[in-house]
């Protein structure tokens, strides 16, 4: 049933993000947002299927927000969840603060917002790097990827500051990966996030 609702908040942000973008559905707009965050901030483990789990249609719905609503309105809502989120005290809602850095820095969704804001977030995300959980520290790497990828030449001008952790990551990741394949998909991904 909350699969079938986030799905259709999902297909509303396609049909009516320009809509929303309007004043007066600010307030519906930032509860969307907020329980999108909250859901996406929830543990997958009971669900075999990561990909068919609440958290992965609200991380696709948050992305449809972000690209289909004006960024004027939307990212603000983002940026005030994202701070909140990483530094919460819950590995779960850090993850998903980290992991929703990288899921608006499409050129169709808040490019141009994360851009402007990189420094800023580039913090954020150093932060993540050096997180105490597995979890967090695996978003922030999956996040490197994706600014890289996008957010081009802002975010590689920052790279003295995230290139150190990564490298150190990545050791870490490899004195590990022979361990269980949990720990080898980890070194999978570091490795995927700095190439």
């Amino acid at each position: 049933m909350r699969e079938t609702t986030i799905h259709f908040l999902e297909l509303m942000s396609l049909s009516f993000g320009k809509v929303l973008s309007k004043k007066k559905f600010h307030d519906t707009l930032k509860q969307i947002i907020d329980c999108g965050f909250r859901i996406a901030s929830e543990s997958t483990e009971e669900y075999p299927d990561e990909e068919e789990s609440p958290h992965t249609a609200a991380l696709y719905m948050l992305s449809n927000y972000a690209c289909e609503v004006s960024n004027k309105v939307a990212y603000p809502l983002f940026k005030s969840n994202i701070i909140e989120c990483c530094n919460h005290s819950d590995p779960l809602v850090r993850k998903a603060g980290v992991k929703i850095m990288g899921h608006i820095c499409e050129s169709d969704a808040l490019l141009d917002c994360v851009k402007e804001d990189i420094d800023e977030l580039t913090e954020m995300l150093v932060k993540g790097l050096k997180d105490t959980d597995m979890s967090v520290r695996e978003a922030g790497m999956q996040v490197v990827s994706e600014f890289a990828e996008n957010v081009i030449p802002d975010f590689l001008d920052l790279h003295d500051q995230v290139m150190p952790l990564m490298l150190r990551l990545v050791s870490q990741q490899l004195e590990i990966a022979t361990t269980n394949s949990e720990h080898a998909l980890s070194a999978e991904k570091a490795f995927f996030a700095i190439a």
